[in-house]
């Protein structure tokens, strides 16, 4: 949702084009904003959490709501507080391990209503989670699961690319274990009608990729009137370890003496390469930079400093920092596109594992539930292990890629269709902020592998086209 206040008036929309049309005035670029995210990118500082690319005009993120009274500013507000007023009560394992369950399953149920219900399906631990209780909630429905292959002919640049090995083989395992109709998509993307069509359904510039890349899993499940499309996006934002400081929260909990009776079972044991009994655990989390490859192909009048991330004490400090948006705004906005760009082709994207009240009793559980015996998440594969083949729920390995076929494409198509689209004389709104020299010297040499320079370059040209629209006035 989208909101503008001008004249004691409050203007909503579902996206920004709409408020754009319904206010009727001249759209003025936010240019703090446009440069901070040129810049930033996902390390945006929280504080522009609620910006958009447009003076006057802002966003109702993901978790907040809109206070309206008539003739007052809005006001936004979180929907909901993390941290309860009164403390649950301690449970014991198999007790956070049922009532998980019966958490993730009302969550589901909310999203998945008694309709055309289809499932986006990776392989990994999250969207199995949520294909497993979506098919014991509509047991004799029949599902669609859509899934992202590596390509059918695979390009000498990416062969040896981590990014290349995709979780069918997982994806395939989960899909026949719950009856599922799968369908592998390998090919199909269209870069040109991707930039211009959600540079028009956004309002200027997707910040993030996924959702872009998924466009044909909105197009094929349109073929098939699908009418909501359930994701497990979320699990590691939302409902995931972030345990690697379990230490300090062990202490915190009362909970130092199993540690130290695991440490002393590793020592005189050799249980160190069993993964039945995890490693010591450190305090290892890390003030982890924002990334900065694209720098060199922005116009800065000076080098920003970079914004060192803040360590946090206990594993809960953590968790509320990445669901409020402190560390990054990437589970808010990819939320929020994928809803956008979802509701273009009359479907409604749902995100289980970021359900409200999923979240608040998941961050109330103490760590050493969230990271045992050298799992993380551990509670929730507790929790589903009776639902999902032993294989899926215990895995450790993590080589599946986010949509390798379509990331394929886009890096394959992303030169040719920049370079066509570039002026190294343009004049519009980028043209401070922009290095198009060496941009489109980088593009004329080789394939850029590098995911920040990437989402600057398809960031370039959705603005760009957008900016025309605006010329026009036909947004």
């Amino acid at each position: 949702m989208f909101y503008s206040y001008h004249q004691g008036h409050t203007t909503t929309g579902e996206s920004i084009p709409e408020v754009l049309r319904k206010r009727q005035e001249s759209a003025k670029w936010n240019l703090p904003y446009l440069q901070a995210i040129l810049q930033d990118a996902l390390w945006l500082n929280p504080k522009l959490l609620s910006q958009t690319l447009f003076e006057g005009i802002f966003r109702v993120p993901p978790g907040y709501e809109l206070d309206c009274t008539p003739g007052k500013p809005p006001i936004l507000k979180q929907q909901f507080q993390l941290i309860a007023k009164t403390p649950s009560p301690r449970l014991s394992l198999n007790e956070a391990k049922d009532q998980l369950f019966e958490q993730l399953l009302n969550a589901v149920t909310r999203a998945a209503p008694d309709r055309h219900t289809a499932l986006e399906l990776s392989g990994g631990l999250d969207s199995s989670t949520v294909s497993a209780l979506t098919r014991k909630i509509h047991p004799k429905t029949s599902l669609h699961a859509f899934t992202h292959g590596t390509p059918n002919t695979i390009p000498p640049w990416m062969r040896d690319a981590n990014f290349l090995h995709d979780e069918s083989r997982w994806s395939e395992l989960v899909s026949h274990h719950l009856q599922l109709t799968q369908h592998r998509i390998r090919s199909g993307f269209n870069l040109e009608l991707i930039i211009e069509k959600y540079a028009e359904c956004l309002g200027g510039c997707s910040e993030v990729l996924f959702p872009l890349l998924n466009h044909n899993v909105y197009d094929l499940a349109k073929r098939y009137e699908i009418n909501t499309l359930l994701s497990g996006f979320g699990g590691d934002e939302v409902v995931s370890q972030h345990a690697n400081n379990a230490l300090i929260e062990f202490r915190n909990q009362k909970a130092y003496g199993r540690y130290a009776y695991e440490r002393i079972l590793k020592k005189y044991r050799e249980l160190y390469s069993s993964k039945k009994i995890s490693r010591p655990y450190r305090n290892n989390t890390q003030n982890r930079q924002q990334a900065n490859s694209h720098w060199p192909y922005l116009i800065l009048s000076n080098t920003p400093p970079i914004r060192i991330l803040p360590t946090f004490k206990t594993v809960q400090s953590k968790e509320a920092a990445y669901i409020q948006g402190e560390l990054s705004i990437h589970w808010q906005r990819r939320i929020e596109t994928s809803k956008l760009i979802a509701k273009a082709h009359g479907i409604d994207c749902a995100f289980p594992l970021a359900d409200p009240e999923l979240m608040c009793f998941f961050h109330q559980l103490p760590a050493h539930f969230k990271r045992r015996h050298g799992h993380g998440r551990y509670l929730l594969r507790k929790a589903m292990a009776a639902y999902l083949p032993d294989s899926v729920v215990w895995r450790s390995d993590k080589a599946g890629a986010t949509a390798p076929a379509a990331y394929a494409q886009l890096v394959e198509q992303l030169p040719e269709y920049f370079l066509c689209r570039t002026d190294p004389n343009y004049t519009g709104v980028l043209k401070p902020y922009i290095n198009f020299t060496q941009l489109r010297k980088l593009f004329e040499t080789q394939h850029c592998l590098d995911d920040n320079i990437i989402r600057l370059s398809v960031m370039v040209l959705m603005i760009m086209h957008y900016e025309k629209k605006l010329e026009t006035g036909s947004f």
